[in-house]
């Protein structure tokens, strides 16, 4: 099949976990056989012939027009040189499909729901300045569109049963239109001896401490970094541990909040890091935290348990479809109290949890797959495809 994929974020500009589904979701189509043509913001040329990049809007302009620009590109992209792409199917990536109506794209869709919008304004609660700021994403105009976008799709995918019934729920869609298709991961676990693990955490001022790793957007309120932070000051013997922060954002407030605590010896925001260094980090530390109150799946627990780490979690949006308490700790309360108790508890029998981390590294290679995932869509696929060609 010939697939049109449409999505903003594409690497190197990924964000966030639409953008990491991007690239996997695409490698795994292009890996079972089928032409993907990407319509994206990145100029990235990938090298695999089935794999064809159309970078649309501009980086010329302001960061805040960036979105508005590839709106316009690809509106204006489809309307002359859609038919000649001959596609089978378009998928879409969340709302970066927007602009391309009805009128538009004659061929079956299909499109990818990372979360509902509506649901991240009910938990999240944020300021008319913070959804100004957002104003490109789910907490700006997306719970303004979300509606005419599930309303246009023959087929809508939901990346977990959590996104799926907060769907029906939130914009009263018939549940027979929404197949939950689990995420994949991308397998970061390497095999490491104590010589490189020692050398690795000398590299970021940890000798001899045991690391507890965070990853996430630090400047987001869902990922709950503040209360992590304030759960790593209330340990005790927190000296002999290093929580690591590795996520994009604006670092200040939370300089602020670790000085604050006064556990700037002991607390490492690191920002931004490469894809090695992720990986480094994944199989370096101890214990993987995600302190988020809203999860429509958890991308990076998967991650760390493909790296035999134990984990802990709150049980909120689709975390229990992930983890349980075995694989490590799912909070049932959101108190920073609970959050301390769980991390000392898993530090201080951490042989118990040692070997729950090595059991969840075949637990998610038995559940969690993008070649799966793939191979789903690619019948959800052919079937609208089929049933297009009877019509």
């Amino acid at each position: 099949m010939r697939i049109g994929f449409i999505t903003y974020e594409y690497p190197p500009f990924v964000y966030g976990g639409a953008g990491v589904y991007a690239k996997s979701i695409v490698q795994a189509l292009a890996k079972r056989g089928h032409d993907v043509h990407v319509f994206t913001f990145s100029d990235d040329l990938d090298t695999n012939p089935r794999i064809h990049i159309h970078q649309l809007g501009s980086k010329r302009l302001p960061k805040m027009a960036w979105i508005p620009s590839y709106w316009f590109s690809l509106y204006y992209y489809f309307k002359k040189n859609g038919n000649d792409l001959h596609l089978d199917v378009l998928l879409g990536n969340g709302f970066s499909e927007l602009p391309l109506g009805k009128g538009i794209i004659g061929i079956p869709r299909m499109l990818v729901m990372h979360q509902s919008a509506r649901r991240v304004l009910q938990i999240v609660k944020p300021t008319i300045i913070e959804r100004l700021t957002n104003i490109n994403n789910e907490m700006g105009i997306a719970p303004i569109f979300d509606p005419m976008l599930v309303k246009r799709a023959d087929k809508i995918i939901a990346v977990s049963d959590y996104v799926k019934r907060s769907l029906v729920k939130d914009l009263d869609i018939d549940p027979g239109r929404i197949e939950v298709i689990l995420n994949g991961f991308d397998d970061l676990y390497r095999k490491m001896g104590r010589k490189e693990i020692g050398a690795i955490k000398a590299s970021y001022g940890i000798s001899g401490k045991r690391p507890i790793l965070f990853v996430g957007r630090i400047s987001d309120k869902r990922k709950g970094l503040m209360e992590l932070l304030k759960a790593f000051s209330m340990l005790e013997g927190k000296e002999d541990i290093a929580l690591i922060i590795a996520g994009s954002g604006d670092k200040a407030p939370i300089e602020e909040m670790i000085e604050k605590l006064g556990i700037q010896e002991n607390a490492k925001i690191l920002g931004r890091v490469t894809d090695e260094a992720l990986k480094e980090l994944y199989n370096v530390c101890d214990l993987y935290v995600s302190s988020s109150f809203y999860e429509s799946f958890g991308l990076t627990l998967v991650e760390a348990m493909s790296c035999e780490k134990p984990v802990i979690a709150r049980d909120i949006g689709g975390i229990s479809e992930v983890i349980s308490n075995e694989n490590g700790i799912l909070l049932k309360d959101n108190s920073s109290d609970s959050l301390a108790d769980a991390i000392g508890n898993i530090i201080s029998n951490y042989k118990e949890y040692e070997q729950i981390g090595k059991n969840n590294r075949h637990y998610v290679l038995n559940k969690f797959s993008w070649d799966k995932a793939a191979c789903l869509l690619e019948g959800l696929a052919m079937e609208l495809v089929d049933g297009n060609m009877e019509e």
